[in-house]
């Protein structure tokens, strides 16, 4: 296929109304291929662009190693030959698509991120040129399909951050790039708004996460994929947890919370705290004597809950010598 473009003009030809004063058909409408205006030349570089997005699309994710690399030098041959921006727009959505799909066949070999570095960098021009040029690529549900690799590359970040960092770095990281998205009426990056939701958690900011995950169970659909499910199950049971402390905290008579184990686990979401909480209510508090223990217990354990925080080694012998054979327990029942 011929391709041709506007020497003047930075949008593609099928934008239909010429835009260059000089042209005769300046204001008129433009027909691909029947047109005369002598600023119409041929596009090489769509050349190459339209050969690396079939080429990518044609092997999706089952491309090998070669192809990808084709794919990956067709589209970066394009970008330097030079497209029109909403073209470019495409061209990096895919080739950040390939450079992802490139580091899943090579994530054996450990500590290679070159190719994640590079995949943030082409995805994240691409929006910033959506976002200037106004060009609404993310409109359609197959462009924003696109967004799942990079919303897949930032939640990895952020739970590597999470755990090499501490969860104050990962909860920056995450909203910093939730940020780039913000000009779309509906955010796209619903694994990273549930792992910021889940970071938040960890902190017991409880109203915080709860905006992140109302934001991703309201978001428009992305990939219609399990994944995505996975998502919005998993928001959905951060709603309840957080339900579930605002029905602790209008219990005084019950102390409001495990505040011995909610002081050495660092979280009232903490998986080990929920199940405490959970065997409390579903055991304990259906019989007289659990509901004396229960009683005793948050009648004393405020005070050792405020000192265990004054005392790491303490907290770490409680947590590894009682409450994990206590969990244990729980669990074997």
């Amino acid at each position: 296929m011929r391709y041709l473009k506007c020497s003047f003009c930075k949008h593609r030809l099928p934008k239909s109304i010429c835009g260059h004063p000089k042209s005769p058909y300046y204001n008129q409408q433009i027909k691909l291929g029947q047109t005369p205006c002598e600023y119409l030349e041929e596009d090489p570089a769509k050349q190459h662009m339209m050969e690396g997005i079939v080429l990518g699309l044609k092997y999706a994710d089952d491309g090998d190693i070669d192809t990808l690399c084709t794919v990956i030098g067709e589209l970066m041959k394009a970008l330097e030959l030079g497209l029109p921006e909403d073209d470019e727009v495409m061209a990096r959505m895919f080739l950040g698509k390939a450079y992802v799909n490139r580091w899943v066949k090579n994530y054996p070999k450990k500590g290679n991120f070159i190719d994640v570095d590079e995949a943030i960098f082409q995805i994240e021009k691409a929006v910033q040129l959506d976002k200037q040029g106004e060009y609404n690529f993310f409109l359609e549900p197959a462009n924003r399909a696109l967004c799942r690799n990079i919303d897949g590359l930032y939640a990895y970040v952020a739970a590597s951050l999470r755990e090499r960092e501490g969860v104050q770095q990962a909860i920056r990281y995450a909203n910093e790039k939730l940020q780039l998205f913000d000009y779309l009426s509906s955010n796209p990056l619903l694994s990273l708004l549930q792992t910021l939701s889940t970071c938040y958690l960890r902190q017991d900011r409880f109203d915080e996460s709860e905006r992140c995950v109302l934001k991703l169970l309201g978001a428009e659909p992305v990939s219609n994929d399990e994944y995505e499910e996975e998502n919005r199950q998993s928001a959905q049971r951060i709603l309840q947890i957080i339900k579930e402390h605002k029905e602790e905290i209008a219990k005084p008579d019950q102390g409001g919370g495990c505040y011995i184990a909610t002081a050495c686990y660092g979280s009232y979401a903490a998986h080990e705290v929920i199940i405490l909480r959970k065997y409390r209510d579903e055991k304990l508090l259906r019989n007289k004597i659990g509901k004396l223990f229960v009683r005793l217990y948050y009648k004393y354990s405020p005070y050792f809950a405020n000192r265990l925080k004054e005392h790491s080694v303490l907290n770490v012998a409680i947590k590894k010598y009682i409450l994990y054979n206590i969990v244990k327990m729980i669990k074997t029942r």
